[in-house]
């Protein structure tokens, strides 16, 4: 208060992610896959749906369709495929998982509104399973930072009773706003963000009020976040043993 000029913080030497979890085995690139050594059990990690068919989405469809073929030629009899943390990103992404793990044809949205006029969106077709499809126990590992995208799978994956769903309550459902407009507040400079179109999926049969609930709530103990343990998937791994 009183100063002319403005106050010089020292930059911080370390940026860390306070959403980061010490527990949860780090994945760099947002996509990994882990096999027990006895193959029966693979861990496929999707931490972002952020592919999209303008910048990076053959990444995630080499990587998806690689990790199937591993899946199938190993035999994997309990897949868990851990969603949390996952902010979102594309419905195409999207759209390709669930075509490994659906083995009918589906649509995706009930309502998918274009940003670019006459754009045409794979959400609004008829999408028809691959034919190495994964037809074993699958699990859902979820939690409060699961927004946008993820709220429209894991809406299907719960309507559609694809697997066993283990965690916290979704950050999100089968209603999500997508697209953005950029705005800056004009004092503080602080940015904000508007959506600018609406996507729903076909689970509209689930409540609007809540996110997609899991049928099993685990939740991390700050003791067990502290030591290092992650709970959610040592659940779901005691499950694929029973």
């Amino acid at each position: 208060k009183g100063a002319k000029d403005p106050l010089q913080l020292a930059p911080t030497a370390t940026v860390r992610n306070h959403f980061t979890n010490p527990a949860i085995k780090p994945c760099p690139d947002g996509l990994c896959f882990e096999l027990a050594p006895d193959g029966r059990v693979g861990v496929l990690t999707v931490s972002t749906f952020n592919f999209y068919n303008w910048n990076n989405l053959e990444v995630f469809i080499e990587f998806m369709d690689k990790t199937f073929a591993e899946i199938a030629k190993n035999g994997v009899e309990h897949l868990v495929i851990d969603l949390r943390g996952n902010g979102g990103g594309s419905m195409e992404s999207s759209i390709y998982l669930l075509r490994y793990l659906h083995d009918e044809p589906f649509q995706y949205s009930s309502r998918a509104e274009p940003v670019a006029e006459g754009e045409e969106l794979a959400a609004a077709k008829m999408q028809e399973p691959f034919e190495n499809v994964y037809t074993g126990k699958s699990y859902f590992l979820i939690d409060g930072l699961g927004n946008s995208t993820t709220g429209h799978f894991m809406s299907l994956v719960k309507i559609w009773q694809l697997g066993t769903i283990v965690g916290e309550e979704l950050g999100s459902n089968q209603f999500c706003s997508a697209g953005q407009e950029v705005c800056r507040l004009s004092n503080t400079k602080i940015l904000y963000y508007v959506a600018n179109n609406t996507h729903v999926s076909t689970a509209t049969s689930l409540p609007d009020e809540r996110g997609i609930l899991p049928d099993h709530y685990v939740s991390q103990s700050i003791d067990d976040y502290l030591d290092g343990v992650d709970t959610v998937l040592d659940f779901v791994l005691a499950l694929t043993k029973q």
